[in-house]
């Protein structure tokens, strides 16, 4: 990682500090080209300023290895773009951010920094914009340790996966909180101006925090779309009412649509930003544990209709997905658990050691934010892999869908109400794992497995009290079919999922069988 900043803002000192604390080599730019070349002071005095500047890009050439350090630079390093492009290939980028008095307070007369004289306060100004075109940002007016403390939790917490599909590449970032959203709206999207999708339940939470990033950020915010939320309300009369929003605030192509909720959110404002002016770019903020492992991801947006779940819809991929870990902090514990089971349905699908990590893990990871990170982190890299292989569910795509059968019955016999969508899949799972076990194509026991770790969460496994005929019935309507076949995932074991095909009949009798 590289730290970067104003004179004074103890780049140096945190550091070697922070490198020692995570167990990483520290290197000290300033202090190399001092011991290549002289002090710096000297060095701008004898050769000038662009000399030192030439220096340093040939010295981050050389740092530009993929090797993991600390790399404290100097003050003018953050503030060239071209720099900061070149760190960003192998760093996370952290500004030590102080006031000018303070920073006045630490370095005195300025002796051997050239660049400290009576212009400071405005070169101090000229370089603050740069200096938040990073991924984070901290106090450094608090002590060392603190911010130490700081760095070192940012960097356990946070990582990125990215979506590579045929002409589009985007990164998924899981974050401790907001901060630093609005930098990387700019970079990925290059918006001088955004427009807020919302819902009434998380707009009051989370809406003036995104604001402020993308004000930081120098994007002019449009008046926030806020939506009814519930699934109850994802539907068309919705979706229409949102590209009225957006078309009454005059928007462009140019215009990025920020979708700040839930997947109910997310779905309906990717669905009116593909359809708005034929598309236009938008972010996802997901703010529930189920939408970050999932919907959030891979480009499905859409609405609801009578006959079925997500019926109407596109592929329509965001330009930049930040999963922000406080906005869990609101969520009832019930909307913690139901996200786990996209979680546990990725590691059934893919990752034999992810699920082992579950079994052995209990309900106790959807309180502490380093292994919920973890965990968001390898779910959406499997997902990742999958729909890189298959954007428009053309195939191996659908092996996504897995639980999904019953569970959009359920949802549907239910009429949307009686469940979490995530408690519909936990149910989905077992069900079609003990369906298939039945047929021969799954390893006998596997569902029991996939039970006990869904239980462990504090999630249901059991049928419920639904009428299995109505469950059927919505069956008909299953995205999945094939004209009379149903395209369904199914599991051999642990890490070992395949599509088969196989009539509705068949399936309606298995289901009957098991439940």
């Amino acid at each position: 990682m590289a730290l970067g900043g104003f004179m004074g803002a103890g780049k140096s000192t945190i550091g070697a500090l922070l490198a020692e604390r995570i167990g990483l080599p520290f290197v000290d730019t300033d202090a190399v080209l001092t011991e290549r070349f002289g002090p710096i002071a000297d060095q701008v005095r004898s050769a000038g300023e662009a000399a030192l500047r030439a220096r340093e890009l040939a010295l981050l050439k050389e740092l530009d290895d993929g090797e993991p350090r600390v790399l404290a630079t100097g003050g003018g390093v953050f503030a060239d773009p071209g720099h900061r492009r070149m760190l960003r290939r192998h760093h996370v980028l952290v500004s030590l951010q102080a006031p000018l008095d303070l920073l006045r307070q630490r370095v005195g007369q300025g002796v051997g920094r050239p660049l400290w004289g009576d212009d400071v306060h405005a070169l101090f100004e000229a370089r603050k914009g740069a200096y938040l075109d990073v991924d984070r940002v901290v106090d450094a007016a608090a002590p060392p340790r603190e911010v130490v403390d700081e760095i070192a939790h940012y960097l356990r917490v946070s990582g990125e996966v990215h979506v590579a599909v045929p002409l589009h590449r985007y990164p998924v970032a899981v974050r401790p909180d907001l901060r630093g959203f609005g930098a990387a709206v700019k970079r990925t999207t290059r918006a001088r101006r955004a427009v807020v999708v919302t819902d009434d339940q998380v707009g009051p939470r989370w809406g003036d925090e995104v604001v402020h990033e993308l004000v930081e950020a120098q994007i002019e915010v449009d008046e926030p779309v806020v939506l009814p939320s519930g699934e109850e309300h994802k539907d068309l009369s919705t979706w229409s009412r949102c590209v009225e929003e957006l078309l009454a605030r005059r928007v462009t192509r140019d215009v990025p649509v920020i979708a700040l909720g839930g997947g109910v959110l997310g779905d309906i404002a990717g669905f009116a930003a593909a359809t708005t002016l034929r598309g236009l770019s938008f972010v996802q903020v997901p703010t529930t544990l189920l939408a970050m492992v999932d919907s959030a991801v891979g480009g499905k947006v859409g609405v609801d209709h009578g006959l079925g779940k997500n019926l109407i819809g596109a592929f329509h991929q965001p330009a930049l997905v930040w999963a922000a870990l406080s906005t869990l902090s609101t969520l009832p514990d019930r909307e913690r658990r139901a996200g786990l089971a996209e979680v546990v349905k990725a590691a059934i699908i893919a990752d034999a050691e992810l699920f082992a990590t579950l079994e052995g893990s209990g309900a106790s990871v959807v309180m502490r934010p380093e292994p919920l990170s973890d965990l968001i982190l390898r779910a959406v890299a499997i997902k990742a892999e999958i729909v890189a292989q298959d954007e428009r569910e053309g195939g191996i795509r659908a092996v996504l869908n897995l639980g999904h059968t019953v569970a959009h019955g359920l949802e549907r016999a239910t009429s949307y109400r009686a469940f979490r969508h995530g408690e519909a899949v936990a149910i989905g799972l077992v069900t079609e794992a003990r369906c298939s076990e039945l047929k021969g194509l799954t390893t006998l026991g596997t569902a029991d497995r996939i039970a006990r770790v869904l239980g462990a969460l504090g999630l249901p496994v059991a049928w419920p009290d639904v009428q299995i005929h109505d469950v059927i019935e919505a069956l008909s309507l299953d995205k999945k079919r094939d004209g009379d076949m149903l395209v369904w995932p199914v599991v051999g074991d642990v890490a070992d999922c395949r599509l088969v095909r196989l009539s509705l009949p068949e399936f309606s009798e298995l289901l009957l069988e098991v439940v």
